[in-house]
């Protein structure tokens, strides 16, 4: 082809990816010497559910509660949370009126609790449930391992910290003070008075146990696991939680005398100093699921699911032998591959419906469990994002660079293979060799996720969201797909490839 002509190309191809109606469009730019020839072909897909299994949980968010729904069984959330400790924080010293140094009333606690934050939560507001706190007996110690959902809880879980029955909807707080602008959704767990005086001693006789989480962890506190042992109904998104020691101070005027209230009596308040979990200490969710159900689910072969948390991804193999082996197409170019997931209206007629993710990724089977433990990001070659559309649908509008990678991958190790076998070369053993080896080569697999995205300005000033990290969706959530085995009624799923050869 003339260089001259490669702008004509560019035309052209900016068409065709615009409309999916290809036909004719832009070829009159072309010299006549030269023209574009394009061909749309469709291939199958075959897709089928298969168990997530557990999957990994890295989240700033805690979940915690049980569910049980019409369709899936019960759903059930825990966690284990360490405390972050500021470098070297102190408990102020008790007031002495001679030296006018101090706040603190005296030497002692006033309380102690846990408390969990929260803003979102799914289920039933009103509905009762109970929930018990445990102290951590041991360290968490890094592992990939410990972040996924089915991390053995009991092998941490010491003694009885605090326990207590909540609601969502927060029954015992008044409508007025919910309407507050400052109003914080919380359950609230009150500790033994000795647990608070206790850390309070510690900060006195060993401030080094103090200078950072890691002595803190280790000398002091090593966290909580929280587990729901009662009731069923809702789930709590737990933003924050935090070890809240209260006790009292004297308010001081400006050279340390202490305040009198109107009626002569000394001025007090009551403060708090507060361990929270936070990014730099380990937050481990465990999430258990009806086991029996997830797998008869999977059995259902006239459609796929997609269930979270930790269900089931529907798998999805692609045609890539289909298309390489097109006598059609084998010297064309791929210039776009639509491929669109369509899903049912769920079915869910319970009074508290679980949605439908809104994202799913959709990423190598082979990765599912390294893309999330290396935190990747989508790359648009190997690893798409996909949004719910108003229509119901999961549309990966361009995976070509997918089919050419793949297709590419195969095509190499055919050579390689070729050139070592020499004069011995038998393809058909070979193919059947690599399939063996290779069971998940064109496969990948559709996972619900959340994005973390930041704003960042494009060349011409445009502000445009970055995905900065993805996670596994640990809501309550499902969506039915088309497709399926056809045999088995499924309906027929396909994929739409466009390809285009320059001719002259």
């Amino acid at each position: 082809m003339k260089v001259k002509y490669i702008w004509a190309i560019l035309i052209a191809l900016s068409f065709f990816g615009c409309d999916d109606n290809t036909e004719g469009v832009g070829l009159g730019m072309l010299p006549d010497e030269d023209h574009i020839d394009v061909i749309s072909k469709n291939y199958d897909v075959f897709t089928e559910s298969v168990l997530s299994g557990p999957v990994y949980a890295r989240t700033d968010t805690a979940y915690i509660g049980r569910y049980n729904d019409s369709q899936f069984g019960i759903y059930q959330a825990g966690f284990l949370t360490q405390l972050n400790c500021l470098d070297s924080i102190k408990f102020p010293d008790v007031y002495d009126s001679k030296t006018k140094k101090g706040l603190m009333v005296s030497d002692e606690t006033l309380s102690t609790e846990i408390v969990f934050a929260y803003h979102k939560y799914f289920g039933d507001s009103i509905a009762p449930s109970h929930i018990s706190i445990y102290e951590l007996n041991k360290n968490i110690v890094d592992d990939p391992k410990i972040h996924y959902t089915d991390i053995n809880a009991s092998e941490y879980k010491g003694d009885f910290l605090a326990g207590g029955h909540y609601s969502a909807a927060n029954l015992g707080v008044s409508d007025s003070i919910k309407a507050s602008d400052f109003y914080e959704p919380q359950v609230r767990f009150n500790l033994e008075k000795g647990i608070g005086d206790k850390i309070l001693k510690l900060n006195r006789e060993h401030p080094e146990y103090f200078y950072d989480n890691e002595a803190f962890i280790e000398n002091v506190f090593k966290g909580i696991y929280a587990e729901c042992d009662e009731g069923s109904g809702s789930i709590l998104y737990v933003d924050r939680v935090s070890l809240d020691i209260k006790f009292e101070i004297y308010k001081l005027d400006s050279v340390g005398n202490i305040l009198q209230t109107h009626n002569d009596k000394d001025s007090i308040e009551t403060v708090r100093l507060s361990f929270v979990g936070t990014k730099e200490v380990f937050q481990l969710n465990k999430l258990e699921s009806s086991p029996e159900i997830l797998e008869a689910k999977v059995q259902e072969k006239n459609h796929t699911y997609i269930k979270s948390p930790a269900g089931i991804f529907t798998q999805v193999t692609l045609p890539i032998d289909d298309i390489i082996n097109d006598s059609e197409v084998q010297n064309d170019t791929i210039h776009s591959v639509k491929l669109i997931f369509d899903s049912y209206n769920n079915d869910d007629t319970s009074e508290f419906p679980m949605g439908k993710p809104n994202k799913l990724l959709m990423i190598p089977s082979s990765e599912k469990l390294s893309f999330f433990e290396e935190n990747k990001i989508n790359d648009n070659i190997t690893s798409y994002i996909a949004s719910l559309n108003n229509k119901g649908q999961y549309v990966f509008p361009n995976v070509s660079k997918l089919i050419t990678s793949l297709s590419t991958n195969k095509e190499k190790a055919l050579e390689e293979a070729k050139k070592e076998a020499g004069t011995n070369w038998n393809q058909q053993e070979w193919e059947n060799k690599w399939k063996e080896e290779n069971k998940d080569w064109n496969k990948m697999v559709l996972i619900p996720v959340t994005l973390d995205t930041t704003i960042e300005q494009d060349y011409y000033g445009n502000k445009i969201p970055v995905v900065i990290n993805i996670r596994h969706d640990l809501k309550p959530e499902y969506v039915r797909l088309k497709g399926g085995d056809t045999n088995a009624g499924g309906d027929k799923l396909t994929l739409k490839a466009i390809f285009m050869s320059l001719n002259k």
